[in-house]
């Protein structure tokens, strides 16, 4: 958690590692879930890809910025343009980690947050298919870090035994 956390308190850092994130040679799974108002966003990343967790973090928030604004995966920045790590550090994720109050990076109790996940996802109903095989990806030994939680949003980092997650929930008008 610590880690994760250190990342927020250096924001050049973090937009380092970001910007050297190469979306082509990774592999992610992304579900989007949607009822109503109600969403559920997951990305997925098996875990032997990289070398610690905080690679993995900025990795999957990379994927996530890419996945949000339709951006060309193939067309990515390089490491080193400085209008691309401005653009991270000033904007991107202030935006999305630091705009509104709540960002908490504090650990979450893991069967609590698979029961919350099981919950969604039958609130959404997520088929039983896709749902037995995300929760067998993230339901094995998880550690789970709430990064955010608002009135009707929550978002979560954790690791299972074989998968890095990024996990979102919320209800949007």
């Amino acid at each position: 958690m610590n880690s994760i956390k250190s990342l927020f308190d250096d924001p050049d850092r973090f937009a380092q590692f970001i910007a050297k994130t190469d979306l082509v040679k990774l592999t992610f799974e992304h579900y989007e879930l949607l009822r109503n108002h109600m969403a559920i966003d997951l990305i997925l990343s098996p875990k032997n890809q990289y070398q610690d967790i905080q690679e993995a973090f900025a990795s999957l928030f990379c994927k996530e910025l890419h996945n949000m604004h339709e951006w060309d995966i193939t067309k990515q920045y390089a490491y080193d343009d400085k209008e691309w790590l401005m653009a991270l550090k000033d904007i991107w994720i202030p935006e999305n980690f630091l705009k509104y109050p709540g960002l908490q990076v504090e650990m979450e109790n893991a069967s609590s947050f698979i029961k919350s996940v099981e919950l969604d996802f039958q609130n959404v109903h997520v088929p039983s298919e896709t749902a037995n095989d995300v929760l067998k990806k993230i339901s094995k030994n998880p550690t789970v870090i709430r990064l955010q939680k608002r009135h009707v949003y929550d978002q979560y980092f954790g690791e299972s035994e074989a998968y890095y997650f990024l996990y979102e929930w919320g209800i949007y008008s």
